[in-house]
């Protein structure tokens, strides 16, 4: 139930498609090139504004960060290449494409991390490539400057070279927005803020995540997130960048296999490349017109068996408005999941942080929440569609949807609550509470008692602090929001494992 709408959402799908894809496409010219260049304003100062604001994702609650970041990066300020800011030579693949004749039509299989990238560096991000990937790297890699920023722009079209237009600047990335790193190394302990962008007048989906939306999804930005599960791969400082990709620098561009030439693509010659110039694109005229690019739609991933129909029958949830309004309060007016983000903060762990939210788990225990697809899955039977559907049956599937991963926002739990502390026993509530809460909300009961307790007593965790939340900064239960967020995620595995 609340495990499947977590991550059906446009971002999340439109991951599912760019991330580790491996489906069939059918090339077309390069749908993100626009008739005019997409430049940052002629007001120099509009962005130098924003920079000293974007580069310190740590120093503002995360609405009002994302607001500034959507101005900087709305205005393509990220693109100001006169400010020291620079991009990769060309857009490039993220991994190898195929073709394939199927059928008397050529198409092709695109195997890449993400869609076709352009990435943008800021000028602390080229310093330290410079110093530490270049033709004579530092022995020791330094931690990259609090500040670097890069902006990895994503194209709609597979393979690269449908996107590698004479002029760059006229490319915008409608569909697959951007995937931004941004350096803050006591936001987090893994030293980044993570996200993903999409022009807002595009349609992609993606919007400011304070107020949430409906969908109760994560959120789009943050620290800790799932993109860890592949950066942290990375061989230093959670980042895969080369400073041969980035154009007026020594070496060429990171490449994969693309057997792109059955397309029918006249762009004359790519951007030179240090070293011997590209060879100009291949141009067949005589072979079949492109046909319109289609992403194919992500496999269907379904969690186990969420619950039983007689269940929710009862309890009229098919039909919200037939739902008595003392059970509606506690299921409509819960916060949005969108909330529920506490990760490990850069100075590390102390002894007394025992919890983090599940959200810092997911990019790795699951198999399939984030668009990734690997094994602990199973099909569903009788599924239908092109792509089926499938079984979760990783650790954060099976977790997330049964008992325990939805104790904290449990409708029944919390109606049988109401009544316990208004009816049955008003004089004990701050006691119930408590203790009801010591399993429902474990996670945030147990941190508020540590951080709390004054020698053998600890003060009551209460129902109104399951509902803090962190935006707007000033609202009353700001201060409490990060013990919302842990029981409001359930009995999580760190709830037992975290006893000894």
């Amino acid at each position: 139930m609340f495990g499947m709408s977590r991550f059906r959402r446009p971002a999340i799908a439109g991951l599912a498609t760019i991330m580790f894809a491996s489906a069939a496409y059918a090339s077309a010219l390069c749908p993100d090139e626009q008739a005019a260049r997409q430049e940052p304003p002629a007001d120099p100062s509009f962005c130098a504004k924003l920079d000293p604001v974007v580069r310190k994702p740590g120093a503002l609650p995360l609405d009002q960060y994302e607001e500034a970041l959507n101005q900087f990066i709305g205005h393509y300020c990220h693109r100001r290449e006169g400010a020291g800011w620079k991009r990769d030579k060309t857009v490039r693949n993220a991994g190898p494409f195929m073709a394939k004749l199927e059928n008397g039509k050529w198409g092709g299989t695109y195997q890449g991390s993400h869609a076709p990238v352009l990435i943008w560096y800021s000028p602390e991000m080229i310093g330290w490539l410079r110093q530490n990937r270049g033709e004579h790297p530092a022995a020791k890699p330094a931690p990259v400057p609090d500040g670097a920023i890069m902006i990895k722009e994503m194209y709609n079209s597979t393979p690269a070279s449908a996107c590698q237009v004479p002029d760059l600047m006229k490319l915008k990335p409608v569909e697959q927005g951007a995937a931004i790193m941004i350096r803050d190394s006591k936001g987090a302990k893994d030293g980044w803020f993570w996200g993903w962008y999409g022009w807002p007048d595009t349609g992609s989906g993606w919007r400011v995540d304070y107020p949430p939306a409906l969908t109760n999804g994560p959120p789009f930005m943050g620290f800790g997130q799932y993109c860890l599960n592949c950066h942290a791969s990375a061989r230093d400082n959670q980042t895969f960048a080369a400073l041969g990709n980035i154009k007026n620098e020594p070496g060429t561009y990171l490449s994969f296999l693309a057997q792109d030439f059955y397309q029918q693509q006249d762009f004359g010659t790519q951007e030179p490349v240090s070293g011997p110039a590209a060879a100009p694109l291949a141009v067949n005229s005589h072979l079949q017109a492109a046909a319109t690019a289609l992403l194919p739609p992500p496999t269907g991933l379904a969690m186990l068996p969420t619950s039983d129909p007689d269940f929710m029958a009862a309890l009229n949830l098919g039909h919200l408005e037939a739902i008595p309004h003392e059970l509606a309060v506690v299921t409509l007016d819960m916060p949005s999941q969108t909330y529920d983000n506490v990760w490990v903060r850069g100075e590390g762990p102390p002894a007394s942080h025992a919890f983090a939210t599940s959200d810092q788990c997911v990019g790795c225990h699951s198999a399939g929440g984030t668009g990734l697809q690997y094994e602990m899955t199973a099909p569903v039977p009788g599924a239908t569609g092109p792509a089926g559907a499938l079984y979760n049956f990783s650790p954060y599937g099976t977790w997330r949807t049964s008992p325990m991963g939805l104790a904290g926002r449990d409708p029944v739990f919390f109606a049988q609550l109401a009544s316990e502390t208004q009816t049955f026993h008003p004089k004990q509530s701050p006691l119930v509470q408590n203790t009801c809460l010591g399993c429902h909300g474990i996670g945030g009961q147990r941190q508020f008692a540590i951080d709390t307790a004054k020698g053998n007593t600890c003060p009551s965790y209460t129902r109104d602090m399951v509902d803090s939340v962190p935006y707007p900064a000033d609202n009353p239960g700001a201060a409490l929001s990060h013990y919302g967020a842990l029981s409001r995620d359930g009995i999580t595995c760190a709830s037992c494992h975290r006893m000894v």
